[in-house]
């Protein structure tokens, strides 16, 4: 399933104000989005490295779209290979995973991160993804996939992810 019009014209919104605001330098801010309206459900804010959902809070997740952002990599200069920021840490990949939201998607200094629930989960194989330094290499199975920063998309475990 895909974000509609609606979710989509919000959440690039919303990440750009994630982006050009000062504040959110140095903090993570976390957006819930309608998936059919395009409205704001509820943010929340924390410190640089975590925001908390409430519990109360996760039954909203499904069927909706999350945007938040990470902030790290503006505390590198931009000619810093850092600078570009960080993928989805573990918690990331298990929102989307366990409570059914149609796009999760991160934003840091260089990329728009975006896991996506796949169409066809049943028909898939191979691992999570592993981390590296750089944030564009994959391992996907046996082989190994670099990703070049034009952007790219590749599907594991029933989840599609995509950089941009």
């Amino acid at each position: 399933m895909r974000s509609s019009p609606q979710a989509e014209r919000r959440v690039r919104g919303v990440e750009h104000d994630l982006r050009t605001q000062p504040k959110w330098r140095r903090r993570e801010r976390v957006t819930l989005i309608d998936n059919l309206s395009g409205s704001v459900v509820w943010h929340f804010e924390g410190g640089e490295g975590r925001v908390v959902i409430p519990l109360a809070k996760w039954p909203d997740l499904s069927g909706n779209v999350l945007t938040h952002n990470h902030p790290a990599g503006w505390r590198f200069p931009v000619d810093d290979p850092r600078h570009a920021g960080s993928s989805f840490s573990i918690d990331d990949v298990a929102l989307i995973a366990h409570f059914g939201l149609v796009v999760l998607r991160a934003v840091s200094p260089g990329y728009t991160h975006i896991l996506r629930q796949s169409p066809d989960p049943g028909n898939l194989r191979g691992p999570l993804p592993r981390r590296t330094t750089d944030h564009r290499e994959v391992s996907l199975e046996s082989s190994t996939t670099t990703i070049a920063r034009g952007g790219a998309s590749i599907v594991m475990d029933g989840i599609q992810v995509s950089w941009c």
